[in-house]
């Protein structure tokens, strides 16, 4: 094996490790748990969630800002399943060219909104008590680059906006010494 040819897998096996971030998603599942498609926010509407019926919503800033996949869910639609979603759950995303990529879930997440209504809320995260802003809590969240991050409201003594539940996952490599040229087809 020549120099070059193993310097081209390694790269090969770095590239791999990241989501696709050009593709337009259409779908996102759980086996036998959830199958929704997916639809864009408008350009210029960062807070914009669908709220028709089982469809979920890709948050255009995670991408531009953070660097992992965002996907969010109104609480009484689509996400009011989030929270039957458990660590080791298989989520597989599909994009508009036919390809497809699993991710593994690896975190649950939950918050506290000190200002449920407002998108500049502080909020506590109910694990350890911790504080966030705002910013803070994007970037810890969605900063994780290559993560597909899933978001819901929490729901608390009838306030639907009470907390946030983010559930974070990693792309699982089927091919972990493979080309990047590999693209996964249905």
């Amino acid at each position: 094996m020549t120099a070059l040819k193993f310097i081209i897998i390694i790269l090969g096996i770095l590239f791999t490790t990241t989501i696709r971030t050009k593709a337009l998603v259409t779908n996102v599942s759980i086996p036998r748990l959830f199958s929704y498609q997916v639809v864009q926010q408008p350009k210029k509407d960062a807070g914009f969630v669908s709220l028709e019926g089982q469809r979920v919503t890709e948050f255009g800033q995670a991408l531009i800002y953070g660097g992992s996949r965002g996907l969010l869910a109104d609480n009484k639609l689509a996400g009011s399943i989030f929270s039957s979603v458990s660590i080791g759950n298989i989520i597989t995303v599909d994009y508009a060219d036919g390809t497809y990529e699993d991710f593994v879930v690896t975190r649950l997440r939950h918050f506290q909104a000190l200002s449920p209504t407002s998108p500049y809320s502080n909020f506590i995260d109910l694990s350890d008590g911790r504080f966030y802003t705002a910013s803070a809590l994007f970037y810890d969240t969605y900063g994780l680059t290559g993560k597909l991050i899933l978001q819901t409201c929490i729901v608390k003594d009838g306030d639907w906006a009470w907390g946030r539940m983010f559930i974070v996952s990693n792309y699982l490599d089927p091919y972990p010494i493979a080309s990047p040229d590999i693209n996964r087809k249905r």
